[in-house]
C-alpha cells in the first residue's frame, strides 16, 4: 500500500457500501492528516505515534504497522478512516492465492467476484542511457555524491536532480540541487568524487528499508549542508544581532525556502519580505469570508491582579513585625530560617 495508489484510490471509490476497497497490506501504515499542526515532523516517535492514536486507534482500524513512525515514509491521508468506518474500504492481510476472481487471504478469509486487483509495488529507477560504468543496476542502489553526481566519473559532468525521497517538499531541494550543481560545473569550488566513493554507504542508517535508504534524506540538514557549502546558509546570530525580527523568524518561524536568498550567490532583494509574511500568503487564499477577531478577554488579567493581591496582603501580615522593627526582627533570625536547617545546625 503506497500514498499515490492510497490516495487516488480513496478518491476514486464511491462513498457506498458496495462496491467495496480491500487494500492488502503486509506491513500495515502509519496515517497522518493531509493538513497538520504547527509542528516539525522531527517530533520522538512515541509521542508523534501517541499523538496519531489519539485521533483513531491504528490498531483498532488494522493499520498498526511493525515500524515506528519516522522509519518509513508514513500515509498522509484524511478520507481513509471514515472509509473504513463507513465500510468502503476494508483492511486485510497478504495475499495468499488467486482463484479466478477468488482471492484468498493469509488469515484464512476468502473474497469473492473481486472486480480488480492492483499490486503497489512501488517505483522501479533506471537509466538505460547511462553506461554500466556509471550506472550497474536498480535506481535504490545508485550511490550518489551529495544524492547528485555519481562519484565514478572523472569530471563531474552528469548532475541527477530530484532522485530523492525527502522528509519534506521535494521541490525546494531540488532547487537547492541545481544551484549547488551549477557551482559545481561552472568550477567555482570542485574536489574529488573518487575520494568520497569508499566512504557511501550501502544504505542510510536511520531508515531500516535499504530499497529506498539510498534516497531517503533529511529534509533541513540537507538543506544546510548544501547551503552552506554553497555560501548561502543563512546566519543566525549576525540576523539577530543585525535585524532581530527577521533572525526571530528564521529561527522560530516557519522553515521556508526563502533563507537561502538572504545572502550568497542568487541573492533576492525580496527574500526577508517573503519571510516575514509566509503566513499573510498561508491564510489569504482562506479568507473568503472574513470573520472578525474575537475581543481579548479580560479573565487573565484579572486573575494575575488577583494573585498579586492575594500574595501582597499575605506578605504584608506574614512580615508586619520586620517592616516596623528591622532591628529586633533581625535579632531574631531563628523565626526565618525553617526548622530543618535548625536542626543541621545543632548536630
Amino acid at each position: 500500500m503506497t500514498l499515490p495508489v492510497m490516495t487516488f484510490a480513496l478518491k476514486k471509490a464511491p462513498r457506498t457500501l458496495n462496491p467495496c476497497l480491500h487494500p492488502d497490506t503486509r506491513q500495515g501504515a502509519w496515517v497522518i492528516r493531509l493538513i497538520s499542526h504547527k509542528k516539525g515532523m522531527h517530533l520522538i516517535n512515541w509521542v508523534s505515534e501517541r499523538e496519531l492514536n489519539q485521533k483513531y486507534d491504528h490498531r483498532l482500524y488494522g493499520l498498526m504497522p511493525k515500524h515506528r513512525l519516522f522509519d518509513q515514509i508514513p500515509v498522509i491521508n484524511d478520507d481513509l478512516p471514515a472509509c473504513i468506518l463507513l465500510g468502503v474500504v476494508v483492511m486485510k492481510p497478504h495475499i495468499q492465492e488467486f482463484q479466478g476472481s477468488t482471492v484468498a487471504f493469509v488469515n484464512g478469509t476468502i473474497d469473492e467476484q473481486i472486480d480488480a486487483v492492483v499490486f503497489c509495488t512501488g517505483y522501479g529507477y533506471s537509466f538505460l542511457f547511462l553506461p554500466t560504468s556509471v550506472f550497474t543496476g536498480p535506481g535504490h542502489n545508485l550511490n550518489l555524491y551529495k544524492h547528485i553526481f555519481p562519484p565514478s566519473l572523472e569530471h563531474p559532468t552528469l548532475a541527477i536532480i530530484g532522485l530523492i525521497e525527502p522528509w519534506g517538499p521535494i521541490m525546494p531541494m531540488a532547487e537547492m540541487q541545481a544551484r549547488w550543481a551549477t557551482q559545481v560545473i561552472t568550477g567555482n569550488f570542485s574536489f574529488s568524487f573518487l575520494a568520497y566513493l569508499s566512504m557511501l554507504p550501502s544504505f542510510c542508517p536511520s531508515f531500516p528499508s535499504p530499497k529506498h535508504g539510498n534516497l531517503l534524506v533529511e529534509y533541513i540538514p540537507y538543506m544546510d549542508e548544501l547551503a552552506n557549502e554553497l555560501g548561502v546558509r543563512p546566519n543566525i546570530l549576525r540576523l539577530l544581532l543585525t535585524d532581530p525580527r527577521l533572525g526571530f523568524w528564521v529561527l522560530f518561524g516557519p522553515f521556508t525556502p526563502c533563507q537561502y536568498r538572504l545572502r550568497g550567490p542568487g541573492k533576492w532583494a525580496g527574500a526577508r519580505n517573503a519571510i516575514l509574511t509566509v503566513w499573510d500568503r498561508v491564510s489569504q487564499p482562506m479568507m473568503t469570508r472574513v470573520v472578525p477577531e474575537p475581543r481579548p478577554s479580560r479573565l487573565p488579567k484579572l486573575l494575575v491582579l488577583s494573585i498579586l493581591l492575594v500574595a501582597a496582603i499575605y506578605a504584608e501580615k506574614r512580615h508586619s513585625k520586620l517592616l516596623e522593627s528591622p532591628m529586633a526582627a533581625l535579632n531574631n533570625w531563628r523565626m526565618y530560617v525553617p526548622a530543618a536547617v535548625l536542626r543541621v545546625l545543632k548536630t
